[in-house]
């Protein structure tokens, strides 16, 4: 008797063919849609990240503006901290990084990079802006934009990419930064 149910459990033992097929199937799908939300999960985030260290730049340029440390040579004139988008193909600024933004001093109408500033763009990531350059005028504490827009009263900032929508940024000429 005992030999009889030995047996029988050895039969009942494991899962079938069909068993085991729906449940890799379930685990195909779910890591599926996991793997997607994830995806988009990192995308958005990028999006985020990039809209944080560019709103960075901008304060970083308002405040040594503001408190009007200039690195400039001796005998040059401090007009202020300029935050420069660069495009591709971009006329306008004299851009360090093929596309991204950086942060320049101005002496005497000639910009520098200030180093360590120049941030390229991730792949996929748009910037697009109303001006390619933002003064921060150390004397007034105002801003404006020598090359697009110079009597603008503010200039707004959209950050971009993977079918994602833009993240704005709203920078006006007194300097208040949303």
């Amino acid at each position: 008797m005992k030999f009889i149910l030995k047996r029988k459990w050895h039969f009942l033992k494991g899962f079938t063919l069909i068993e085991l097929i729906v449940v890799f199937s379930v685990i195909a799908i779910l890591s599926t849609a996991g793997l997607a939300a994830f995806v988009t999960y990192s995308r958005k985030q990028t999006i985020n990240t990039v809209t944080q260290e560019i709103k960075t730049t901008i304060f970083d340029a308002r405040s040594r503006a503001n408190s009007q440390v200039s690195l400039c040579s001796s005998g040059q004139k401090f007009n202020g901290y300029l935050v420069v988008f660069c495009p591709k193909n971009d006329a306008c600024a004299a851009c360090n990084i093929s596309s991204g933004y950086q942060l320049d001093i101005r002496c005497d109408s000639t910009d520098s990079l200030v180093s360590g500033t120049a941030k390229p763009l991730p792949p996929n990531v748009t910037v697009t802006t109303d001006s390619h350059t933002l003064l921060f005028n150390s004397v007034t504490s105002s801003v404006s934009s020598p090359c697009d827009s110079p009597n603008s009263s503010s200039w707004n900032i959209s950050v971009g990419g993977y079918s994602i929508t833009p993240t704005p940024i709203t920078v006006f000429n007194t300097g208040l930064i949303k």
